[in-house]
């Protein structure tokens, strides 16, 4: 995320990366769940940085809102639930998978092992012992039972408090960065951590 400025009606984003993100955000525009956007400057002539104009979102996000009664969560719910169901088949060439499958991220956690294993012996000799217990984590992993072809959704990939605004009734999600395909359990996983649910709104989630 970058700096924000407002005007009136419009919200000026500066990111480093703008492009992404307003790509993402032409991709949900007509679901009415995000701000709308009205236009992308990649040049830095005007404020030194790349920036987007969007719609101006007047609300609280959820970060500073206080206490999250339950009919906060069942909106949240439902948002989620309307962007997880939308039709992707026409959309699949516009939208990055993320690593959040099951075997996506065992992979992932084999590379990541590599890595560390080639860094280690560059300055040490000595076997290292946090990669063997990476390693020995992985092989207990490696025995599970995966499914090798996970159902993929269209999925924010950051919903936390602080990207959810609650605007006159409605809420809203912003900093679609992340957008992409994902496991539908992994985002709720995600949500339910970021926003601390307990046991009674887990169940109305």
């Amino acid at each position: 995320m970058g700096r924000n400025l407002f005007y009136g009606s419009i919200w000026i984003l500066i990111l480093h990366s703008s492009q992404r993100e307003y790509d993402s955000l032409k991709v949900i525009e007509p679901l009415g769940i995000a701000p709308r956007t009205f236009h992308l400057e990649l040049s830095k002539d005007y404020l030194g940085e790349a920036f987007i104009i969007l719609e101006y979102v007047e609300g609280t996000s959820l970060d500073k809102y206080g206490e999250i009664d339950e009919c906060i969560v069942t909106s949240l719910a439902r948002v989620v639930a309307y962007l997880h169901n939308t039709n992707v088949g026409n959309l699949r060439e516009e939208l990055r998978r993320s690593i959040s499958s099951r075997i996506d991220i065992l992979r992932e956690i084999r590379k990541r092992i590599s890595y560390i294993e080639a860094k280690r012996r560059k300055c040490f000799d000595e076997e290292g012992k946090f990669e063997k217990i990476l390693a020995g984590s992985y092989g207990k992993l490696e025995k599970l039972k995966f499914n090798e072809r996970p159902c993929y959704v269209l999925g924010h990939g950051d919903i936390a408090p602080q990207n959810v605004i609650l605007s006159k009734g409605e809420l809203k999600l912003v900093d679609w960065e992340d957008l992409g395909l994902i496991d539908p359990a992994l985002e709720i996983a995600v949500i339910f951590d970021s926003f601390d649910f307990s046991n009674r709104q887990r169940e109305l989630f």
